[in-house]
């Protein structure tokens, strides 16, 4: 059994700490098989992981990773319709 922490999937996809723990907490984010030092850090199976890296190809194309971004704040901030 593969376990990756925290650190892993940071420097696996290059994501901060804050990053990551947006991911996390949605609600199709792999389950941790453990949690470790009081609970604060998670540790996950390398195949769950997996699973969910290959429905989510943005995690390691940078350019795809910006188009999200800024398609997720052009959508965040447009303004919604008064309704009369």
């Amino acid at each position: 059994m593969n376990l990756l922490g925290t650190a892993d999937l940071m420097n696996r996809w290059n994501y901060t700490r804050q990053g990551l723990w947006g991911l996390a907490q949605k609600i199709d984010f792999p389950k941790p098989v453990a949690l470790v030092n009081n609970s604060k850090m998670a540790i996950y199976q390398l195949q769950d992981i997996e699973l969910y890296e290959k429905e989510k190809p943005w995690l390691f194309n940078k350019n795809l990773k910006e188009k999200r971004k800024k398609t997720f704040y052009a959508n965040r901030h447009k303004k919604k319709p008064v309704l009369a």
